[in-house]
């Protein structure tokens, strides 16, 4: 048969788990509030004050179980307040904590049987206010814990009707009427802190759990942007090896090195192959380096650039394409713009703004390369086009990585969707921002802004 203490664990035993891990810390509260020097002070003063009416026996016995009892208990206090406890356990843990604190309400009370007098209204009436600071200690300790400061509560009731069963005195009377009074009182006062504690604990419970969850998810998405990146770092390795002879060898018999190619249609095949072997390649390099700047490998190499000789490269290069695509290359950069970054990740964010500028232009438009001083100093660099341009959500579509843009103008088989967000990488990590305006059948312009730190102190004088 179960035992007795089984059948109340049961019966106290919450019955979800979000309410098991409530109860548990909230009685684990409990613990923080026992205060045994507090005990031992005023068990010593009650205990002297009460020789006047009672037997030093009696004085005595009383004043050692309340001051050792404390004292005794309060190893198993912790070993059972500061145990671990599963969730299940949360109704043993609560008939532990009540057969261990209630026993020492027993003793205060029976302060009351022991210095009582009949008909000595004002001795009795000190014994009043001696019960009623008990309670408000039963409750204040008893705060997080409902079903510890109620029976508490009740554990003073009996002495409250006992005593006035055998008195006459009509003074004697009022006074239980006054202590079941100021029970109820204490109950309701002993339920609201209760409620408070609970919301207090329930809330710091869902921000762990939160900050729990929140934690989980990030080392997850860590350790899959590690392995995303071990993994594209060790593809582009593999790719590029073969990736090279391709193009090596049919650049190698587009040009009839070794002789010419036959029939004439393997022209076009080695010329497609070289094609399309270079686009791979640019591929995999922009996969490569966005990896190693989300991992936080990608480190710049700062230079003094002059602008207007690189752009004028820049343009050269992507000549061939906008001749392709019937689009005109305009330059509106002075001179002696010079600025302080890496010339590798430079080229690499105009090329892209570029390559996207003559890409999505209509035939017979303009691409216009422009670097320029803002006011306060910071220098603009970025291209504006005349082309089909983008509406807002185009443009959270274009920024996303893999998320190319498809329209019927765009060059067929162009379009990675890395370009812009790997240009955006590499100007957030110079410290620069991106900028981006946009509206369809209009245009766009794309730039980034360089603090006026990083742009020479010769530029300033010259604007």
């Amino acid at each position: 048969m179960p035992t007795l203490f089984a059948l109340a664990a049961r019966r106290l035993q919450p019955k979800t788990a979000i309410e098991a891990n409530l109860q548990i810390d909230l009685m684990r509260s409990v613990h923080a509030n026992v205060r045994p020097a507090g005990t031992l002070v005023f068990g010593l003063f009650f205990g002297a004050f009460a020789l006047q009416w009672t037997t030093v026996a009696s004085a005595a016995i009383w004043t050692a179980l309340i001051v050792l009892y404390p004292i005794l208990t309060a190893p198993l206090r912790r070993r059972v307040f500061l145990a671990p406890y599963e969730q299940g356990e949360a109704g043993a843990f609560m008939v532990k904590a009540l057969a261990l604190m209630l026993p020492l309400h027993f003793v205060w009370a029976a302060y009351v049987p022991i210095c009582w007098i009949d008909g000595n209204a004002g001795n009795n009436a000190f014994l009043v206010i001696f019960l009623l600071a008990g309670l408000i200690s039963a409750v204040q300790i008893y705060g997080p814990c409902i079903q510890l400061s109620l029976p508490a509560l009740l554990v003073y009731v009996p002495v409250i009707s006992t005593h006035y069963l055998h008195t006459g005195n009509r003074l004697d009377a009022v006074l239980p009427v006054i202590q079941f009074l100021f029970c109820g009182l204490l109950a309701m006062v002993a339920i609201r802190h209760y409620k408070t504690f609970r919301e207090s604990v329930s809330r710091r419970l869902t921000i762990e759990a939160l900050v729990g969850q929140l934690e989980a998810a990030r080392d997850a998405a860590l350790a899959a942007n590690k392995a995303k990146s071990s993994f594209l770092a060790s593809m582009s390795h593999e790719l590029r090896t073969p990736l090279n002879a391709i193009i090596g060898f049919s650049e190698i018999m587009s040009q009839g090195v070794l002789g010419p190619v036959s029939p004439a249609k393997y022209g076009e095949y080695v010329a497609d192959i070289h094609d399309s072997g270079v686009r791979l390649l640019a591929l995999i390099n922009d996969l490569l380096d966005l990896s190693k700047i989300e991992a936080g490998r990608r480190e710049l190499v700062e230079t003094e650039l002059c602008l207007a000789p690189l752009l004028d490269d820049l343009a050269a290069e992507a000549e061939s394409a906008a001749a392709a695509a019937h689009v005109a290359i305009t330059i509106a950069a002075p001179a002696d713009l010079t600025v302080r970054a890496d010339e590798q990740a430079l080229r690499q964010i105009v090329q892209n703004f570029l390559s996207n500028a003559i890409k999505y232009s209509r035939p017979g438009g303009e691409v216009v390369l422009f670097a320029s001083l803002a006011e306060g100093g910071a220098l603009q660099v970025g291209v504006e086009d005349c082309g089909m341009g983008m509406d807002e959500n185009g443009i959270r579509i274009a920024l996303a990585p893999y998320s190319a843009l498809t329209h019927v103008t765009a060059v067929a088989g162009r379009g990675t969707g890395l370009g812009l967000p790997l240009a955006r990488a590499l100007i957030e990590l110079h410290g620069a921002g991106f900028h981006i305006e946009s509206k369809p059948d209009v245009g766009t312009r794309v730039w980034c802004e360089f603090g006026s730190d990083r742009v020479s102190a010769g530029i300033h004088k010259a604007a």
